[in-house]
């Protein structure tokens, strides 16, 4: 899996738990034809191992050992995401905008997509080994939820030229969507494996729709940074960032299904059903019978919005060691806060080596390194937030990112 997140990486030149490599920098030069370049795969988990990730998306084989490594995680509740993310920004820090000095201006447009999935370790272990590990327990199904959405956007923003700080609007075109949660179910197995009950109230979202525009949206990206001065220290730059803050409207072919599910199964059910070939015919009466209501609408759904605030390495200082930490989270996504802590050493006038360590996001403890080339004209950087996971197949997920700036 890592050459092809690597490949990915490459060709689509940033997301990981979050976008922009860790550090961000701040950088105090005027651009005046700035433009950026900036792209990222990766995929995550706080239980599920590489080697079972892996088969899952490529094929093949796996075996009861790697079932057991992923089931021994210490995790109880089960979190995994995966995405990639692409973006082309131009900035321009010269110009007066509609004749004021104090204003430059940015212009972007990129694209992802992002997917994240909540569940616990006894569901992992059913689709793992079946229902014949767990005979006559019942099994929770309480909180499990999923999320996918794949958008593409443009859009116009301010530079505050003294600051830096910057906000933009954007336009989404929503490309693909699902959602669903289980608020509250069980699934017991009888202890002699001869009947299932399944008890569950949830709804569930999709866009079927053969359409690439399923929707539109509109938010915004931000960026504010504060300088704290301490005597004897140099300053400490903090950054508040938002990306992808706003809502969508997805009104394409969007199917509903609400939950209120209260069944016992056993073998002769099944024998009945097959033989009642018009239940099978008519869907909607199927689906009724069993405890889904199904509809088609427009559903509203918030943004994956991404929010930041951390110390971040200043590029104009001369200082050859610098420490970066911070917090950053998707609110709306089945992820946890992103605590993160690391140092970037300037290794000569050009090249910046750097190392963090995380906890949270879609995995749980990880560790990160990039490398950062600063030219006049030209700057370049590669990384991936889970080193340990690109080169060992029991890690917790995998991440490359990439960078390209080019003033012109």
């Amino acid at each position: 899996m890592k050459y092809v997140l690597a490949f990915l990486g490459i060709i689509s030149f940033q997301l990981s738990n979050a976008q922009g490599l860790l550090p961000n920098g701040y950088d105090t030069s005027k651009r005046v034809h700035d433009l950026q370049l900036e792209g990222s795969a990766f995929i995550g988990s706080t239980g599920i191992r590489n080697e079972i990730m892996d088969r899952f998306i490529f094929g093949g084989e796996i075996t009861e050992s790697m079932k057991d490594r992923s089931l021994s995680s210490k995790a109880t509740s089960y979190r995994m995401g995966a995405g990639t993310h692409v973006e082309l920004t131009y900035r321009n820090e010269q110009a007066a905008l509609f004749g004021n000095d104090k204003w430059g201006y940015l212009i972007k447009a990129g694209a992802d997509y992002l997917g994240a999935i909540r569940t616990n370790k006894s569901i992992f272990g059913m689709l793992l080994k079946g229902n014949a590990s767990y005979l006559g327990e019942s099994i929770s199904l309480n909180g499990t939820q999923f999320n996918f959405i794949g958008f593409q956007k443009i859009g116009f923003g301010l530079i505050h030229k003294k600051t830096h700080a910057n906000i933009g609007l954007n336009y989404y075109n929503i490309s693909d969507f699902a959602q669903g949660k289980i608020s509250s179910g069980y699934l017991t197995n009888a202890p002699n494996a001869d009947s299932i009950s399944l008890a569950t109230k949830g709804n569930f979202q999709y866009s079927n729709a053969s359409f690439f525009t399923k929707g539109f949206g509109f938010g915004m990206d931000g960026a504010l940074y504060l300088q704290i001065n301490e005597e004897g220290h140099s300053p400490a730059i903090l950054q508040l960032k938002v990306s992808n803050l706003g809502f969508a409207c997805v009104s394409q072919k969007v199917q509903h299904a609400d939950l209120d599910i209260d069944l016992h199964f056993k073998g002769f059910n099944f024998q009945e059903l097959l033989s009642d070939q018009s239940a099978l015919r008519d869907k909607d009466l199927l689906l009724d019978t069993i405890g889904v209501q199904t509809s088609t609408k427009t559903s509203y759904v918030m943004l994956p919005a991404l929010i930041e605030i951390g110390k971040i390495v200043d590029q104009m200082n001369s200082k050859r060691l610098q420490a970066f930490y911070g917090v950053r989270f998707y609110p709306t996504l089945a992820n946890l806060p992103l605590i993160y802590g690391g140092a970037e050493y300037r290794i000569g006038k050009h090249l910046h080596l750097g190392a963090h360590a995380s906890y949270g996001g879609f995995t749980q403890f990880s560790g990160g390194m990039y490398l950062h080339y600063e030219g006049s004209k030209f700057n370049a950087g590669i990384g991936s937030e889970n080193i340990v996971g690109m080169i060992y197949q029991k890690g917790f997920g995998q991440s490359v990112q990439c960078k390209l700036n080019l003033r012109l």
